[in-house]
């Protein structure tokens, strides 16, 4: 039997889950509209505060559209309700804008010249200065830049979808100039990594060519296909860290997000509908990462058109009560793991320890729906006895769930279900 990915991506989880463990990105903030034609966001102040400060208009090529001139009334209002309700912001430092950038006439992804380093690192310690000068504690951690792409590897040139397109000994430098503006002007704020995506081949160079002498912890981009996948890149970046003497370092999602406005992905369960099965995907997602230890899980995002909560009319997307449904899950709880079932192929289980109860959350990881022995599963779980109580993701699935406990087996698909065992 091949190893369980999922039982060894959340071994060694210590901590309990907080609330600081949520967190979320939001475009268009009410009030800091960036123009007539685009709608605010539906973002209210007793929403999730936690923020990652990315795609809010506030990265260095709109707030410093000319040399010396800062504009920061939009990120004075994202960081005055944060700091309002006590949140934790994350900020990003990156985006070149033309006038600095070392490659002008290179596309990025928004636009023209915003991928490429700096021609001077004068402009970005002047920019980076200009931040944490005027926000200091304020800002409780800062990424060097976002889901930078390498010159140094032949498949990472030319790629225009890259958000960072020099070498990686040039983002080392970037590092070390954050750091030295920290220390001096904002000691309380921490310095993550730039947020790696996909292979971490590209952490491995950043550490190489000495990175992780600056760096407070890790920032990563966890986008996966599934919780195996997710699990996968779990393994892969611990590994790194314990390759480079690094496995003290905290390591974070900052950024992990599913299409909640395509088809399902599961085209053989036709009565999931797009929508529930990617706020399913997600809540899977969210628990495998709360599981594995990783300090923080950012959603992305609250008001995107494409994995956000809500729809272009502003109704909302199952994926927000998907959200809050698993954030009550998961507060407060010490983790336990997850593992594939040994009796039910492609059936996860999560366990966890809160307050004298046992919690477990179970699904179908593969297409279609599972019939469950519940007597089967009770004995696999090593609790001996059925549940005390069981909840469903989404409410409307909870006439159903709770009738299949009561006839001894269950059809499991992709959403979650809780189930909660007393001591």
């Amino acid at each position: 039997m091949s190893a369980d990915v999922w039982q060894l991506a959340t071994s060694g989880a210590k901590s309990p889950i907080g609330q600081q463990f949520f967190g979320i990105h939001v475009h268009r903030l009410e009030g800091v509209e960036r123009g007539p034609r685009v709608r605010p966001s539906p973002y209210r102040a007793e929403d999730p505060p936690n923020m990652r400060m990315w795609d809010a208009g506030v990265t260095w090529f709109d707030i410093n559209k000319r040399p010396g001139e800062f504009d920061f009334s939009r990120m004075d209002a994202y960081v005055a309700l944060a700091t309002q309700r006590g949140a934790r912001i994350i900020y990003p430092f990156g985006m070149t804008p033309a006038w600095a950038s070392m490659r002008p006439d290179e596309p990025c992804p928004y636009g023209l010249g915003c991928s490429a380093p700096p021609r001077s690192l004068d402009d970005w310690k002047a920019y980076v200065r200009a931040v944490l000068g005027r926000y200091g504690g304020k800002l409780w951690m800062v990424e060097v830049w976002n889901e930078p792409y390498f010159s140094d590897f032949r498949e990472d040139r030319g790629q225009r979808a890259s958000f960072y397109s020099g070498d990686a000994q040039t983002l080392v430098e970037m590092t070390r100039v954050v750091r030295q503006a920290i220390d001096e002007l904002s000691p309380s704020t921490l310095l993550c990594s730039p947020s790696f995506v996909g292979s971490a081949k590209r952490l491995d160079l950043y550490l190489e060519k000495g990175g992780g002498r600056y760096i407070d912890a890790l920032c990563s981009h966890l986008y996966a296909q599934g919780t195996k996948d997710l699990a996968r890149n779990v393994l892969e970046f611990r590994a790194v860290l314990a390759r480079r003497g690094l496995s003290g370092l905290a390591l974070l999602n900052t950024e992990s997000g599913v299409a909640t406005d395509g088809p399902p992905v599961d085209s053989n369960a036709p009565d999931e509908s797009a929508g529930r099965d990617a706020a399913a995907r997600m809540a899977q997602q969210v628990i495998v990462t709360a599981m594995s230890g990783i300090d923080s899980f950012y959603y992305y995002a609250w008001d995107n058109d494409h994995t956000g909560f809500f729809e272009p009319d502003g109704s909302p997307r199952p994926a927000l009560s998907a959200w809050f449904a698993v954030k009550r899950w998961l507060t407060g709880v010490q983790p336990r793991g997850c593992r594939e079932s040994e009796a039910y192929a492609g059936v996860i289980i999560c366990r966890a320890e809160r307050a004298g109860l046992q919690q477990v959350w179970i699904w179908h990881e593969r297409p279609g729906k599972k019939e469950l022995r519940l007597r089967t599963l009770w004995r696999e779980i090593s609790l001996g006895r059925a549940a005390d109580s069981v909840q469903a993701l989404f409410q409307e699935d909870m006439a159903d769930v709770t009738a299949g406990v009561q006839a001894g087996a269950m059809r499991l698909g992709a959403s979650p279900v809780a189930l909660t065992f007393r001591n």
